[in-house]
């Protein structure tokens, strides 16, 4: 049988007494919705599940029990990471969502460290930009490694292929009429002249091992819409390889069930977990940055309800 659920909310950005705001009203919502479960997080980072974080201390205060007592808060993140050891879809980018893990033992891992992870992004920042400097965008001003680098990088050709006195702007202005595009097939492309490897992404091998120590359920994440030149089969074929050729499959679940997803989209996908023997999870991959909630349209994302059950909550681990 399958349950309502959602096990992809982004909390992107918010800390504090904002994030633990946030977190009550999706708590809220998630209850008035009647999902079985939820999973919120913010990418590469579990520290709200920590001692101290802002969902365990919601969690320990008992006011998940007054407003959504029914919902299971299973602990989650989404992994940004690196693709090195399957041919053709090297130095791409893949998610891998872990959830149900001990945070007090995954956070020890370097790939989650704050401290390392801010410096990573900042060298990341400077490289970038001296890589667009060189490249012809002579006036770039320094990027902001705390800010969207994309959206800095849009925003300034966007700017400059306005005042038509820049013409390299204009080109890639037309090339990359959207700020998503402009990071998927010009910044994030290992064929584009300005790819540049992330250095705070950890691998997809090192995802799925952190994954297993730490009793994971480890899943490809929106597989259908992970990047414009992968289809969804072979993608998945790609980050199964990664896993198998180590041993067994270290995979445990799809992501069957998305915002953007056609049906045909989520049966391909359901049939290839069947085949493998694989759970399936859904999710709405809602983001406050967008000032939205993607089920705002009725759509709900369905689990199988054992797959529900085998995960802990975080009332669980307190």
């Amino acid at each position: 049988m399958k349950k309502k659920a959602d096990l992809h909310i982004h909390t992107t950005g918010k800390k504090g007494k904002e994030l633990e705001d946030f977190l009550m009203q999706a708590l809220e919502k998630a209850d008035k919705e009647g999902l079985e479960a939820v999973s919120m997080f913010d990418r590469n980072d579990v520290s709200m599940y920590l001692p101290g974080g802002e969902l365990r201390k919601i969690a320990k205060s008992g006011k998940i029990e007054k407003i959504a007592s029914k919902t299971k808060v299973v602990p989650g993140t989404e992994m940004s990471s690196t693709i090195t050891d399957a041919p053709h879809y090297n130095k791409y980018t893949s998610h891998i969502g872990l959830y149900g893990f001990d945070a007090e033992k995954i956070s020890d891992e370097d790939m989650l460290n704050s401290i390392a992870k801010d410096k990573n992004r900042q060298q990341d920042a400077e490289n970038l930009w001296r890589m667009l400097v060189n490249f012809g965008l002579r006036d770039l001003p320094m990027l902001d490694y705390e800010k969207d680098l994309a959206e800095q990088i849009f925003n300034y050709i966007e700017r400059k292929a306005g005042t038509r006195t820049d013409k390299l702007s204009e080109f890639l202005f037309r090339s990359y009429p959207s700020k998503s595009l402009l990071s998927r097939s010009f910044l994030e492309n290992p064929n584009s002249p300005i790819f540049y490897a992330r250095t705070e992404r950890p691998t997809v091998k090192k995802v799925l091992e952190v994954g297993k120590e730490n009793g994971s359920l480890r899943t490809i994440m929106h597989p259908a819409h992970m990047n414009d030149e992968f289809k969804t089969k072979t993608y998945i074929d790609a980050i199964m390889g990664i896993s198998t050729k180590y041993g067994k499959s270290q995979i445990d679940a799809i992501e069957a069930e998305y915002f953007k997803n056609t049906a045909e989209e989520t049966r391909e996908i359901e049939k290839y977990a069947e085949k493998h023997n694989l759970k399936t999870t859904g999710g709405s991959d809602s983001d406050p940055r967008f000032g939205y909630n993607k089920r705002k349209d009725g759509k709900s994302f369905e689990m199988d309800e054992k797959t529900i059950k085998d995960l802990p909550d975080i009332r669980d681990l307190i």
